[in-house]
């Protein structure tokens, strides 16, 4: 299993050609900081970038942004004083370490659990201050296994997609639109300094002078790459965007990137072949 996974992912990078090393010249596009993939992570590190000063350019394959976020069920588990102690439920940060934790087969890393966990409640707050509109109540979501999930007014993952667009655009961010990222970018000294993407039918090169941020997402909708890393899941069908294919994961891998938890992967039954639909287990734990 080692040697297909390896495979897999040599026979990937090396499709999207070699090498990556870049020239100081011939860009399309330059800023200071690029990020790929405009779901809801794109366009919260897009925003952030800009409030912090940065000159931004989000891409995004598809012709519409949202991601797997737009098709999400929209739920938000965050401690919630404000919420949480007019519904008479007790809730801390040890308890929701402890429900990521074991609930997840204490497989993640801790310290990463506790940063999610203590920023939480500041990440609900900005969230919130960028126009995202939640209901007053909180609940119980399957595989959550607490009170917690904040369920925006709009369906699914709308209210994060058109909040943070909107921020995004006016803040002058600028989002590029089928452009699908292929390629990091190195200079000769192993620094990432852009990237490569397919604009509609044209190869454009994209210069970011202080950072390059992923947020492409998973492969979930990449049967053969699913396939590769776990063999119970060949033919099960996903509920990922077509546009979860993997490509940016190859091409960090490439250039030495390490990576961990591959097999971890989002696999709720989807769309079958024929076009029949599996029913998701239901969200909410109370109906």
């Amino acid at each position: 299993m080692m040697l297909r996974r390896d495979f897999m992912i040599s026979a990937g990078a090396c499709a999207l050609s070699c090498p990556s090393l870049a020239q100081e010249s011939d860009w399309d596009y330059d800023c200071d900081v690029l990020v790929i993939g405009a779901g809801a992570a794109g366009l919260s590190a897009a925003v952030r970038a800009s409030e912090l000063g940065a000159r931004v350019i989000l891409i995004e394959k598809r012709e519409i942004i949202g991601g797997n976020t737009l098709i999400s069920g929209g739920f938000l588990g965050v401690i919630d004083p404000i919420r949480q102690i007019p519904l008479g439920i007790a809730d801390s940060e040890e308890q929701h370490f402890n429900d990521i934790w074991l609930n997840g087969g204490q497989i993640a890393n801790p310290e990463l659990i506790r940063t999610l966990v203590k920023e939480s409640q500041r990440m609900l707050g900005w969230l919130e201050d960028k126009g995202v509109k939640f209901r007053n109540e909180v609940i119980e979501i399957y595989g959550s296994h607490f009170p917690r999930c904040h369920q925006p007014i709009l369906p699914n993952g709308t209210s994060y997609v058109r909040a943070l667009s909107a921020e995004a655009m006016s803040r002058k961010v600028q989002i590029l639109k089928s452009t699908a990222g292929q390629k990091l970018l190195q200079n000769g000294d192993g620094r990432i300094i852009g990237a490569e993407a397919l604009q509609k039918n044209k190869m454009v090169r994209i210069r970011a002078d202080k950072a390059v941020i992923l947020t492409a997402g998973g492969f979930g909708a990449n049967q053969s790459m699913v396939e590769s890393f776990d063999e119970r899941l060949v033919g099960l069908p996903t509920n990922c965007t077509a546009g979860s294919t993997g490509e940016m994961l190859l091409s960090a891998v490439q250039i030495g990137i390490s990576t961990v938890d591959l097999r971890a992967i989002q696999c709720l039954p989807g769309p079958l072949p024929t076009g029949r639909i599996r029913v998701r287990f239901h969200n909410d734990v109370s109906r």
